[in-house]
């Protein structure tokens, strides 16, 4: 009888261990899946919060940059809308970096030929002008330049200088906020972002001289608003097409992390 009883004690005991294991396992298991929600719920919030900060980032600096006196300007040109001063400003920065990359041509070299060739031109139209009207004309008459222009002043105006400092000034203080943002870390999603793109821009770096990279900008500056505007419907077609093909390539690079990684990050699992 003891015998029995001591083994329906140690059963007993046995069972009580097991439950009590069993429920410690339950409330693990639980609070898993609730730091998992959690996780999940903080990665949703700061790739939201990612997404609002840099749409309110696009939105500041367009105001910014149409706040600059000089946009409307620069905007008629980079459109095409005179296609004239277009062209043959475009075909300068063609010349320009034909002469600096081809030539071995410098920037100070160049901005040297540019003021000596209009030193000339303008001394050149001055002595001819003056010495037709003397010798073939018989009249003596001023200098062309000052019967134009008389004391005309080429200044700029305080005013005009200080509606450009403000609008540069802006735009250095929203550069500086969002450096400081990503620097500090306040988001990680955008701090990440940034990390991809410096290293995308390094990448692209390495493989052409700042010469180079200056004139692509130039191009796509000149050639990007006009061809969008001609082919708009096109090119929304291929940029959805393409963002399509990046997110699978993104979805298939999370399938092949653990679950339980893709769990945290709140991934959906890659369909074929």
């Amino acid at each position: 009888w003891e015998q029995q009883n001591a083994h329906n004690h140690q059963t007993m005991s046995t069972g009580f261990a097991n439950s009590e294991i069993a429920d410690a396992a339950s409330d693990v298991a639980a609070a898993v899946v609730s730091k998992v929600e959690n996780t999940k719920e903080e990665v949703k919030a700061e790739v939201n919060q990612a997404k609002a900060q840099v749409s309110q980032a696009k939105k500041e600096y367009a105001a910014i940059l149409k706040a600059n006196p000089s946009y409307d300007s620069v905007h008629q040109i980079l459109t095409w809308r005179d296609p004239v001063k277009t062209g043959l400003i475009f075909g300068i920065i063609n010349f320009f970096y034909f002469l600096i990359e081809f030539q071995e041509y410098t920037v100070v070299t160049l901005v040297s030929y540019l003021l000596l060739a209009l030193v000339l031109v303008c001394l050149g139209y001055t002595t001819v002008t003056v010495g037709k009207a003397k010798l073939i004309d018989g009249v003596e008459i001023q200098n062309p330049f000052i019967t134009r222009y008389g004391d005309k002043s080429f200044h700029i105006s305080r005013d005009t200088a200080q509606k450009y400092f403000d609008s540069s000034l802006d735009l250095v203080n929203r550069i500086i906020d969002d450096l400081r943002e990503v620097c500090h870390c306040t988001n990680y999603v955008r701090s990440l972002q940034a990390v991809g793109i410096l290293y995308a821009v390094s990448t692209v770096g390495s493989w052409f001289s700042g010469a180079t990279l200056l004139y692509l900008d130039a191009v796509i500056a000149f050639v990007w608003p006009r061809l969008y505007a001609e082919k708009k419907k096109e090119i929304d077609q291929l940029f959805q097409l393409a963002q399509q093909q990046i997110n699978a390539l993104i979805a298939l690079g999370f399938s092949k992390l653990p679950p339980n990684v893709q769990a945290k990050l709140g991934v959906k699992p890659h369909t074929q």
